[in-house]
């Protein structure tokens, strides 16, 4: 049978070419920063119609795995043109003061050989004046550093240090649309992800720039966010795709949400659809919440 989380792509991806716009895509917003120098790679956008979220196993709530998503993630073993440049520069200024302090040394003797020492001593200062104009993201850096040090006998020698990796959301879509990883190889995660019927996105938004501290706030009151409290980046509960059974086989039901959001502000709530291949009928949200969501769709308010 046909995944669902493929089958909404391929309906998104048909709406798009119909309507010719996306209700649903939005850009997650990659960056690196290296924990040693602590330089900032290039930024870059990414397109996505639906937010996978993984390591559903631990995680009792959405919040939990948005944070688990957009929290900085130690990486080892990549390239950092940065600190490659700050060794290069270290390793020269040891060679010109080993030099200078030869040529020192030289000159108290009666037959002093200054010839060769000031002509390396000039060389690496050319080097180390040709440093400072490489750039670390450039995209020939490596061949320019093996240039500048030919003549000295410096060998670029890419450092490879540890990074944090975060990923925020940069341009939220008017539908989030939210997948909860919950199969292996062989087996389904059962476990219960609680979601609320209101999520504030904040936390999560990139907002112009990059905050490298994790973030560890909780999910806003529903209440507050209901009755119009909130002007944050809060999104309303529209939809649930559950699935049932096991890895290899199952059904998906979907809970769809009745009537407009706003009337909850007057004391009223939604009733909710639950919709099994032909059959329809209305249950409470507390039906809905306890449901071992898959898919999760939230409108933005």
């Amino acid at each position: 049978q046909q995944d669902a989380h493929e089958f909404l792509l391929l309906l998104f991806e048909k709406i798009e070419e119909e309507a010719s716009q996306s209700f649903a895509q939005g850009w997650i917003l990659h960056s690196l920063k290296c924990a040693s120098c602590h330089v900032v790679k290039p930024l870059q956008n990414h397109e996505f119609s639906t937010l996978a979220l993984a390591n559903v196993v631990g995680c009792s709530s959405i919040d939990q795995m948005l944070r688990n998503y957009t929290n900085p993630v130690r990486v080892d073993g990549v390239e950092c043109f940065s600190c490659t440049l700050n060794s290069a520069k270290i390793s020269a200024k040891d060679k010109l003061v080993m030099y200078e302090d030869a040529l020192e040394y030289e000159k108290r003797r009666k037959d002093p050989d200054k010839e060769n020492l000031q002509l390396n001593i000039q060389q690496i200062h050319l080097y180390l004046a040709g440093l400072s104009h490489v750039l670390p993201d450039d995209d020939r850096f490596e061949e320019e550093m093996n240039d500048l040090g030919a003549d000295i006998g410096m060998k670029c020698e890419i450092q490879r240090k540890s990074f944090y990796k975060r990923e925020l959301v940069s341009r939220p879509p008017d539908l989030l649309t939210l997948q909860i990883h919950r199969r292996t190889l062989t087996q389904k995660i059962r476990n219960h992800v609680s979601f609320p019927l209101y999520l504030d996105l904040s936390n999560h938004l990139a907002d112009g720039k990059v905050s490298w501290v994790s973030s560890a706030g909780g999910q806003r009151d529903s209440g507050n966010i209901a009755n119009g409290e909130n002007d944050d980046m809060v999104y309303c509960l529209a939809s649930v795709v559950e699935h049932r059974g096991s890895a290899q086989a199952g059904h998906y039901l979907t809970y769809r949400r009745c009537g407009n959001y706003l009337v909850e502000s007057e004391g009223t709530e939604s009733m909710w659809a639950c919709v099994s291949d032909n059959r329809v009928q209305f249950v409470d949200w507390e039906v809905v919440a306890k449901a071992q969501a898959y898919l999760l769709f939230y409108e933005k308010i």
